[in-house]
């Protein structure tokens, strides 16, 4: 019984002649398969061409080969923010569920960050502090508009959620930091003389019964 459920599952794969990369025989999708620290990994890589699945298995290959290596400076004890906004970044950039344009905003909040913020990259993880994040929101707050500070302080917390083995601490310093009130939009109504104005003005204009 084990050995027909075996031949099933290998039936719905097809190898490819490139290392780590199989080929799901019903979609035609190609799937990421690699090993990193002994664990076995499986990525959808959302493409049924060859040349476009090679691409995006460099790029994942090398997130997690990054991500692992990060969650071991965590285990010594020790990582700087840099490390963590590199994983970040590998991630972001292997994501093919967000468009460019996102992307492309994404790392402007992170320039925006690191600008606003400069010694933060060289700072160890595990002393990023409280009154640290509250004096960077302070100074970035006078001079961003409600939305781009809004946006800085999310990849912030993007970053601290999925790539700080110590997030508990330093997520509980930067969700301290409240949004901003986005100012609400005004829409004019025009007046009945503008209206009629309108109406007159139209090509082929039609008074209505």
């Amino acid at each position: 019984m084990k050995g027909d459920q075996s031949n099933h599952t290998e039936s719905r794969w097809q190898k490819t002649p490139v290392a780590n990369l199989v080929r799901h025989v019903q979609s035609g999708n190609y799937y990421a398969r690699i090993r990193v620290q002994g664990k076995l990994i499986w990525k959808s890589l959302k493409t049924d061409r060859i040349s476009v699945a090679k691409l995006r298995l460099g790029d994942f290959h090398k997130g997690e080969r990054q991500r692992a290596a990060t969650h071991s400076a965590v285990a010594r004890g020790k990582m700087a923010f840099a490390q963590a906004l590199e994983t970040y970044r590998e991630r972001l950039n292997g994501d093919y569920s967000l468009k460019d344009r996102s992307k492309v905003y994404r790392e402007e909040r992170i320039a925006a960050l690191l600008k606003s913020w400069p010694e933060l990259e060289a700072t160890d993880a595990a002393q990023v502090s409280k009154a640290g994040c509250l004096a960077w929101a302070a100074r970035f707050g006078q001079k961003a508009s409600p939305s781009a500070f809004n946006n800085t302080v999310g990849t912030l917390n993007r970053i601290a959620k999925r790539h700080f083995a110590t997030r508990r601490r330093l997520n509980d310093f930067s969700s301290v930091i409240f949004p901003r009130k986005l100012p609400k939009r005004s829409f004019a109504t025009a007046s009945r003389s503008v209206f009629n104005d309108f109406q007159i003005n139209l090509p082929f204009n039609r008074t209505l019964a």
